[in-house]
């Protein structure tokens, strides 16, 4: 187990940077499932159900993971809100690859969501904080 030795800033900055390099890494998984979607179905293999949708789901899932990854850069107030968008959207997508069968663009996608998801639900829960707007 790799143990992290630093100051409560660093180490904030090191879980940041890892979290975002998940966001990335799923957002990427999502992209390309999202392209297998649209991909004219293989005359040899099995036709999967729910193309259109399992794109849509996709599509979103990565533009989220995208969108939450530089809010939680910048340490934006609204940060802990994308967080939760981002983990219903990857709950979404990865239910979608599972029902769509087991491809392996589709296996990996499921997998990264899953990861994505259980990591932005915890950390939406600890950004989570009144946004103040002053006039």
């Amino acid at each position: 187990m790799l143990m992290y030795m630093g100051s409560g800033a660093a180490l904030a900055a090191y879980r940041r940077d890892r979290r975002n390099q998940m966001l990335a890494d799923c957002a990427r998984a999502c992209a390309n499932a999202a392209r297998a979607c649209l991909e004219p179905p293989d005359t040899d293999g099995p036709e999967w159900s729910g193309r259109e949708t399992l794109h849509r789901l996709a599509v979103d899932c990565e533009k989220l993971c995208s969108l939450t990854a530089a809010l939680d850069t910048r340490q934006s107030e609204l940060a802990a809100y994308a967080m939760t968008a981002c983990a219903e959207a990857c709950a979404a997508c990865a239910a979608g690859c599972e029902q769509a069968g087991s491809q392996t663009l589709l296996d990996e996608c499921r997998l990264k969501c899953h990861e994505c998801e259980q990591t932005c639900r915890a950390t939406a829960g600890l950004l989570t904080h009144h946004v103040d707007v002053a006039d």
